[in-house]
C-alpha cells in the first residue's frame, strides 16, 4: 500500500534540517549519551506500570512477530493488539487500528 503520498510524508522529515541528528540520537544515541535500547525502555515502563499496548502490524517485513514476542517476555503486562498490516498499521488499516487504540484507552480510563 505504498504510494506518492506515503512516499513523501516518510522523505520530508528526512529532507529537513538535523535529520540524521535526530535519527541518530533517537536510535544509537548522541553528544555522549546513548540510545534507548527496547530492554530499557520496557523496564521503565514497567517499573512506572505504564498501561502499554504494542498495536503491532503482524504483516510487518522489518519487526517480525518475533521481537513482538520478545517485548512481551519482557514487559507481559503489555497488551499486544495484532493489526492484519504492515511495518505502518495506522496508515495501512487507520480505521482498525483507530478502532483498537480506542477501546483499549477506554478500557483503561485513559
Amino acid at each position: 500500500n505504498i504510494d506518492e503520498d506515503l512516499a513523501t510524508l516518510i522523505l520530508g522529515p528526512a529532507w529537513t534540517a538535523n535529520s540524521f541528528e535526530v535519527f541518530y540520537r533517537t536510535t544509537i544515541g548522541g553528544k555522549g549519551k546513548p540510545g534507548v535500547s527496547v530492554n530499557r525502555l520496557l523496564e521503565t515502563l514497567q517499573d512506572r506500570q505504564t498501561p502499554t499496548a504494542l498495536l503491532w502490524g503482524v504483516n510487518d517485513p522489518w519487526i517480525v512477530q518475533a521481537k513482538a514476542d520478545r517485548m512481551l517476555t519482557l514487559y507481559p503486562e503489555a497488551d499486544f493488539l495484532p493489526v492484519v498490516a504492515g511495518h505502518c498499521p495506522h496508515d495501512e488499516k487507520p480505521d482498525e487500528f483507530n478502532a483498537q487504540l480506542n477501546t483499549w484507552l477506554s478500557a483503561r480510563s485513559l
